[in-house]
């Protein structure tokens, strides 16, 4: 921890603010580089101060996320997810999540409809003409969507916006193929829940039947199964 008083909280989130809109160069230690010190400096503050310079420091960073480059965004997002997972308040850090999704994913899609065909996933990040804003989504979208999952799991609501977003479905749909990221929110936005009558003629009998987050018939003949 660095020398300053826990009281300081405010100075400890000004820096991480900081830190997370500076532009990351490309290393292959990615997951590795998902903390930083700010980072850590910040989570030890926030652990060891009184909960209402808690709830304002998490709100001052939550705040901040759009104006983050895309992997100091990725930092705090998935620093977000671990809290909401933990029964954090998803209200908080969602929106800034939300937004930095929607950001990259726009940006990988544009890079996706630049490919050649018949182009791989690992052709995105080894793309001539690409800025380092762009590398930098490229590598960040996994962790956003990560840490997005985890909140709109906690907040079905999103989930049912961005679904009627049509742009973003068209950047998914446009993505998917490529990048993990995309992948997976593909799968997430495919998810759906109702319920059935199942009727037995010759029993004369018949059930209602409901099912949550389902994705294919294939996936619900499973759980009934089951």
């Amino acid at each position: 921890m660095s020398r300053e008083h826990p009281s300081d909280l405010h100075k400890v989130t000004e820096k991480l603010i900081l830190s997370c809109r500076v532009p990351t160069h490309h290393d292959q230690q990615e997951r590795q580089n998902l903390s930083s010190p700010e980072l850590r400096n910040f989570s030890e503050y926030a652990k060891n101060s009184p909960l209402d310079q808690q709830v304002a420091a998490m709100q001052a960073l939550a705040d901040a996320m759009p104006t983050f480059a895309p992997f100091g965004a990725a930092r705090v997002a998935v620093y977000f997810g671990s809290l909401v997972e933990g029964k954090g308040d998803a209200n908080v850090s969602g929106p800034g999540v939300i937004y930095q999704l929607r950001q990259q994913m726009a940006t990988v899609a544009t890079l996706v409809a630049k490919l050649p065909d018949n182009s791989g996933p690992n052709d995105l990040t080894n793309m001539r003409k690409i800025t380092l804003e762009q590398s930098e989504a490229v590598r960040a979208l996994e962790f956003v969507a990560q840490s997005a999952v985890s909140h709109l799991a906690c907040l079905p609501q999103w989930r049912e916006q961005l679904i009627a977003d049509d742009n973003f479905t068209r950047n998914v749909d446009v993505a998917r193929e490529h990048h993990v990221g995309a992948h997976w929110m593909h799968g997430v936005l495919s998810l759906r829940s109702g319920e059935f009558l199942a009727l037995f003629p010759k029993e004369g009998t018949g059930f209602r039947i409901g099912y949550k987050n389902i994705g294919n018939n294939f996936h619900l003949f499973t759980v009934l199964s089951g």
